[in-house]
């Protein structure tokens, strides 16, 4: 039996003064269950970035809860992988991966788990390297070890791939899927790219212009995936129409009022 991993509930975030706010998410429920890779789409301006800076702690949040469940596992609770890597430029790789080490966990055991999460992106033998001297796919390939690497219940993704070129980017998502595969983490991944959401994840949340979830779709594609297979062209097909009437409604709403 399956149990969630993280629950969101009646989630109200706003900008602004009180009497002058922007709400960003508006009633917002949904639950993830432990193991899972979600993907989440959406336009811009829709709260997915906000999204996961409230589930992170990152930022505060109006009302409603939100609950990041602890499974049996030695964990902390939450890994962030960002659009860029974010890697400190005075500091060589392994320290990068080792700069958050979790509560609890002894520096031995925090450098071996980094060096097992570089070997597993495929970057063994540049622990001593600074960033600098590694291609954006490489750092990028470490910003996701260093997410690994604190080995969290639930790992964060926001467009991560984004800025990568289309080779390198279709590189890192089956990067991506073999170690979740393997580590069984539990994943929400932002993105803009719905070919992208559609490959990745077994569950797909829309979110909309008014900060709700318009479409929960299950993704039950066989995988690997791939583009120009006709099951996968007619669900991405259906879920780009979906999509489209969304934005659809929405100009006629803006047009009503």
């Amino acid at each position: 039996m399956t149990t969630a991993a993280i629950t969101v509930k009646d989630l109200v975030k706003s900008f602004g003064e009180p009497g002058h706010e922007h709400v960003v998410l508006n009633g917002l429920s949904f639950d993830v269950e432990h193991g899972t890779l979600t993907t989440i789409v959406g336009p811009s301006g829709s709260g997915k970035s906000t999204l996961l800076n409230v589930l992170s702690g990152l930022e505060p949040y109006k009302s409603g809860t939100v609950q990041i469940h602890s499974g049996e596992r030695s964990t902390t609770d939450l890994g962030y992988v960002f659009q860029s890597p974010r890697l400190l430029p005075w500091l060589n790789i392994i320290d990068n991966i080792m700069f958050v080490r979790p509560k609890g966990v002894q520096e031995g055991t925090h450098r071996q788990r980094a060096l097992q999460y570089l070997g597993m992106v495929g970057l063994k033998g540049v622990e001593q390297k600074f960033p600098h001297q590694l291609s954006g796919g490489m750092q990028q390939r470490a910003g996701l070890a260093r997410g690994l690497a604190v080995e969290p219940e639930v790992l964060l993704m926001d467009e991560p791939f984004s800025h990568l070129d289309e080779i390198t980017a279709e590189q890192m998502r089956t990067e991506l899927l073999r170690i979740w595969q393997e580590t069984r983490r539990t994943i929400i991944f932002i993105t803009h790219d719905m070919q992208e959401a559609i490959q990745l994840g077994d569950r797909l949340l829309m979110l909309g212009y008014h900060g709700q979830i318009v479409e929960d779709i299950k993704i039950d594609l066989p995988r690997p995936r791939k583009f120009t297979d006709h099951a996968f062209v007619d669900f991405y097909a259906d879920v780009v129409s979906r999509f489209h009437k969304m934005q659809s409604d929405r100009a006629e709403e803006l047009a009503v009022n």
